[in-house]
């Protein structure tokens, strides 16, 4: 997920929610938040990303709980990880959290294979890993009460 409307200007410091990211052919997907205060100032306690071990010859079923304290990552119905809102003395300059309700973010369903770009993070493409496949069964978008 990625912000359509943020409290802070571009990326890393608008957010962005990785539900579920898959990389060429490794047996686990990945769960993460991106935002300043993780990706440019490094700072991963708490954690912001989990690799889940992933059974891909059948459907999973991957979630995302946003609340103004947490996101709780869920694959399968089971919790897989929570990242919680600090509420930081000087959040306007290390931007922990652009995940507030005055942001709004919309779904990116894509299958990145890789790339040329210096620094791709999936690195190049590899003829081996291919054909590549995603199929998508169903998707629910709801807000909690």
């Amino acid at each position: 997920m990625m912000p359509q409307k943020s409290i802070y200007n571009g990326w890393p410091d608008g957010g962005e929610i990785d539900i579920m990211e898959h990389i060429k052919q490794e047996t686990h997907i990945h769960q993460t938040l991106h935002t300043h205060y993780t990706y440019t100032l490094g700072i991963n306690d708490p954690s912001n990303s989990r690799a889940t071990i992933t059974e891909f010859n059948v459907f999973n079923t991957y979630g995302v709980e946003w609340t103004q304290d947490k996101i709780t990552f869920f694959v399968n119905g089971q919790e897989t990880m929570s990242y919680p809102n600090l509420y930081l003395a000087d959040e306007s300059v290390k931007r922990q959290w652009p995940f507030t309700k005055d942001a709004s973010f919309y779904l990116i369903l894509n299958m990145g294979l890789g790339g040329d770009r210096p620094g791709s993070w999936a690195g190049p493409i590899d003829d081996s890993n291919l054909p590549a496949i995603m199929e998508i069964d169903w998707i629910k978008v709801s807000s909690l009460p």
